[in-house]
């Protein structure tokens, strides 16, 4: 009698048990691994806990890489394996497409011209202007830098002047990248951003290379600009409008979730593609010897003791800085190491940074005007951070909406504390 009573609740029994869950393998016959599973359980399993999350995680990595890349294939012809970021995989649609590309994106090869313009391209700029405020209003702009790539580029054709001493202002027809003499007019929001242990935008005086159109809005607001030297480029139009404009345009109005956010990635994701740094961090391991004489020349990223080695990743760019600091003639150790042939000359078919440096100041131009326009009208701003501010009066009704370029509110603001940079 027992045994058929036990038969019938077993299962319930088994629910009845409080204490630590045994092993299977101490259950009697009958007991699979189904019904072992059903069991309830008071204590956290890590192991089997970590491996059903990495099993779910991958099982779900899989179909998300698996739509991208049929969408991808059925899309533009392009297998998502030959590219490792998206970034160059927006830069491979962009160049295979004769609609898109219209092979008149500058490549600067020559390094030293390509340092020179480097030197005009400022990243996101982030900064508090307030520390704290009441009833404030948050806007984000649509897509900042696909709207500012609408704008003219530097095309193919380009040359230097070493002696130009010119002031530039609103009218100027120079067009490219120059080096200049600055003298700000005192304004609320500096216009011209400058390297000095990150970004910042100052008053006073001082000298720097920039783009010719950011050059132009801050000799339009009071700036006193002289040119002293630099590169004049032809213009070119419309370089990014049919890229930009096509992935704009599904991003909006697709109800396919996979589709939005591939179009939002790689609309995002091109202009990044064209700043890249062509001076590439080096690893090796050297001797004690071997690694002191680096030190006193270029700039070595980070280092690992091994031993009586060193494993050394470093810039192998010759730094003058660094030889001047460390009293090494810059010149002959520069010539020195070309006769080695430790620096080695590439060729680089994927880096623009005329493309990128004219993006970014065409983007800081569109918000410094919503800025000083947003002061003229008796507003305040508390805080910008590249694609995004905050402020006490709603923007003008025509710069807000859903079409590109415009701002869209992200939230209505009840009290904020802005402590420093992205921390808010």
């Amino acid at each position: 009698m027992f045994r058929k009573i036990y038969s019938l609740i077993s299962l319930w029994l088994l629910k009845l048990y409080k204490g630590i869950k045994p092993a299977i393998e101490f259950y009697k016959d009958g007991v699979d691994r189904k019904l072992y599973d059903l069991i309830p359980c008071d204590y956290w399993d890590a192991e089997k806990t970590t491996i059903d999350y990495l099993t779910k995680d991958l099982i779900s990595l899989y179909q998300v890489i698996r739509k991208f890349s049929g969408n991808l294939w059925l899309n533009h012809k392009i297998h998502l394996s030959t590219s490792r970021t998206i970034s160059s995989l927006a830069f491979k649609i962009y160049l295979s497409s004769n609609r898109f590309y219209k092979n008149n994106i500058p490549l600067i090869r020559d390094k030293t011209v390509y340092d020179d313009i480097r030197k005009s391209y400022f990243g996101g700029i982030t900064e508090v202007y307030k520390p704290e405020g009441k009833d404030l209003y948050y806007y984000d702009v649509n897509s900042l830098y696909p709207y500012a790539a609408l704008n003219p580029m530097a095309g193919c054709i380009a040359s230097y002047d070493n002696n130009i001493n010119t002031r530039i202002d609103k009218d100027s027809d120079l067009f490219g990248f120059f080096y200049c003499e600055i003298q700000t007019s005192n304004l609320y929001y500096g216009l011209l951003p400058y390297h000095s242990d990150g970004i910042i935008m100052p008053n006073g005086a001082w000298r720097w290379w920039y783009f010719s159109e950011e050059l132009k809005f801050a000799a339009l607001h009071g700036y006193s600009i002289t040119v002293i030297k630099g590169y004049y480029f032809n213009q070119e139009i419309d370089v990014f409008k049919e890229y930009v404009n096509h992935f704009y345009k599904i991003k909006s109005t697709t109800k396919n979730m996979v589709e939005k956010q591939v179009s939002k990635s790689l609309l995002n994701n091109l202009i990044g593609r064209f700043g890249l740094n062509i001076h590439k961090t080096y690893t090796e391991l050297l001797s004690t010897e071997s690694f002191k004489d680096l030190l006193m020349t270029k700039k070595v990223l980070n280092f690992n003791a091994i031993g009586e080695l060193y494993l050394v990743n470093y810039m192998n760019k010759i730094d003058r800085k660094i030889c001047q600091e460390s009293g090494v003639d810059y010149r002959n150790t520069l010539i020195n190491d070309i006769k080695d042939k430790k620096i080695q000359e590439e060729c680089f078919d994927d880096v623009s940074i005329a493309i990128a440096s004219a993006v970014n100041s065409y983007a800081r131009i569109f918000m410094n005007k919503v800025k000083l326009a947003l002061l003229k009208r008796g507003g305040s701003v508390y805080y910008t951070d590249t694609d995004s501010l905050v402020t006490d009066i709603p923007l003008e009704p025509e710069l807000v909406g859903n079409e590109l370029g415009q701002f869209k509110l992200e939230y209505r603001v009840a009290k904020a504390y802005f402590v420093s940079n992205k921390t808010f």
